[in-house]
């Protein structure tokens, strides 16, 4: 697996790297070996840094399309779509590192209240997904580090999908976990 983590490290950045080239999207040839290792479908995250600075990170929460096309797809959104900030500039890309996280299925959190919900979600193993009739937010179990303390992350997660930050207090709201696979350059 670690062969296939350098491949999609690669094809992140020879993504990014094509696109100041040519302004077009990326695509793998037929007969790549990373066309048949990352075929199945998956969810990912492609977080972009700059001296430990967030720069931009896009991704799926569910799988829509194989690993290799989400990992293209989400590279250009971290670097172009994210809304938080500018475009990646060329004069950028030679400081950026580059994570990819790949998700597991989300699952529901079945609690009673939200002394419940303390108990079971777990720091740096859970990534959390919020959500409401109209709104949803998701933090990748990475950001505990800079967030440990679950009722801060909780409230920091609610006010991320636009609530107030006891939110995720309410019983309407719906919390799923799951856990990643990361790997950086």
């Amino acid at each position: 697996m670690k062969n296939v983590h350098k491949d999609l490290l690669k094809l992140s950045r020879n993504t990014l790297k094509h696109y100041f080239a040519h302004a077009s999207k990326f695509e793998l040839k037929g007969n790549s070996p990373l066309i048949k290792s990352a075929k199945n479908n998956a969810a990912t995250f492609v977080t972009l840094t700059i001296k430990g600075e967030l720069r931009g990170c896009v991704g799926n929460i569910v799988p829509k399309t194989s690993l290799y096309k989400d990992v293209i797809n989400n590279t250009l959104l971290a670097a172009f779509g994210d809304s938080r900030f500018v475009s990646l500039s060329h004069k950028e890309l030679a400081n950026v590192k580059i994570e990819i996280s790949v998700l597991s299925q989300p699952k529901r959190v079945k609690h009673k209240n939200a002394e419940d919900l303390l108990k079971i979600i777990r720091p740096k193993v859970d990534g959390l997904i919020l959500q409401t009739e109209l709104s949803q937010s998701t933090f990748l179990p990475q950001v505990w580090f800079d967030l440990p303390n679950k009722v801060e992350f909780l409230k920091a997660l609610s006010k991320k999908a636009g609530l107030s930050e006891n939110a995720w207090e309410d019983k309407k709201t719906e919390i799923f976990t799951y856990q990643v696979e990361n790997f950086s350059e």
